[in-house]
């Protein structure tokens, strides 16, 4: 299941667990709209993404380079943008899958280590 939390007043969203919705692209539509809408609304003001997949499937990682593509043209824009991609200590194809969507924008992205409780 996939948690998606948005926190309008900090303009941070949380996508969170696991995900591999059959329709993704209907299931994180609300999401992109939320993003462009708050690139647009707000152009100078920060925007942070902040992933804790414990998975995601093919159809969702093109979701998430769609959200990143957002990100990069705000970033371009000048406005601030960045993702936080965390995953647990021993998850290391999530921190490999970081390290490579992380290579291809040049906005902030940071790679952490998140613990489960």
């Amino acid at each position: 299941m996939t948690n998606i939390l948005y926190n309008d007043a900090e303009g941070i969203l949380q996508i969170i667990g696991n995900s591999y919705a059959e329709n993704a692209v209907e299931f994180y539509k609300p999401t992109i709209v939320w993003l462009k809408n708050r690139a647009k609304q707000y152009p100078d003001e920060k925007i942070t993404i902040e992933f804790r997949m414990e998975y995601y499937n093919t159809s969702s990682s093109r979701r998430f380079l769609e959200m990143f593509d957002i990100l990069e043209e705000h970033h371009q824009r000048g406005g601030k943008a960045e993702v936080l991609w965390l995953h647990t200590r021993e998850d290391l194809d999530m921190q490999q899958n970081g390290a490579d969507y992380s290579e291809e924008f040049t906005f902030p992205f940071t790679i952490g280590i998140y613990e489960r409780f």
